[in-house]
């Protein structure tokens, strides 16, 4: 009789699937992992969101505008961009004919990513809940690998989720007849006579 409440609503922070964008400057995480990218604060946050650009001083940066702290700078007559699966930038410029490494994005990852505090536009700033950051290249330490011209959609299934919200008004419709039903039994029983 007292009614149902929201117990808890928590992220789901597994990897979703990975859709090809052919844009070099797209770079998904193919298993666990966050970006760190800096806020207009200063202060670190964490998104899993690779779709990045290059601004005016050649920094990668989130298309929100954060700055990847990885600190990779594009020369500006880069001719084509090379992000390998463990990490590693590469750039062709002008005039040059083998590739020049630029660094390497480094990838973070917490033991309770479930603690991590959403502020929106998918990033998120670290707590104690989540714990201590781990930073590691991609591909070591449990860290998930890079793939460039690839972006992260959805990790949210249209199909089960579907299906569950079938369940749950299946299950009202039965709780509301249970109700019914008793209010018939109980109305019945208060209308016998000796």
């Amino acid at each position: 009789g007292a009614g149902v409440g929201v117990g808890e609503v928590s992220l789901d922070h597994s990897p979703g699937t990975l859709k090809q964008t052919n844009n070099p400057l797209d770079i998904a995480i193919s298993g666990i992992g966050y970006f760190e990218v800096q806020l207009d604060s200063g202060e670190l946050a964490y998104t899993r969101s690779g779709r990045f650009r290059v601004d005016a001083d050649g920094n990668l940066i989130t298309q929100n505008g954060m700055k990847l702290s990885s600190n990779i700078a594009i020369p500006p007559d880069t001719q084509q961009l090379s992000v390998k699966s463990d990490g590693t930038v590469e750039a062709l410029v002008d005039g040059e004919t083998d590739l020049i490494q630029l660094g390497q994005i480094e990838l973070v990852r917490f033991n309770n990513p479930q603690g991590l505090q959403s502020i929106g536009n998918n990033l998120y700033l670290a707590t104690n809940e989540a714990g201590e950051a781990i930073y590691a290249p991609p591909s070591e330490l449990g860290m998930g690998a890079l793939l460039q011209g690839a972006s992260e959609m959805s990790n949210v299934s249209m199909n089960e989720e579907m299906v569950n919200l079938m369940m749950a008004q299946r299950g009202y419709q039965l709780n509301a007849r249970i109700l019914q039903v008793s209010d018939q039994m109980m109305e019945t029983i208060n209308n016998l006579r000796r």
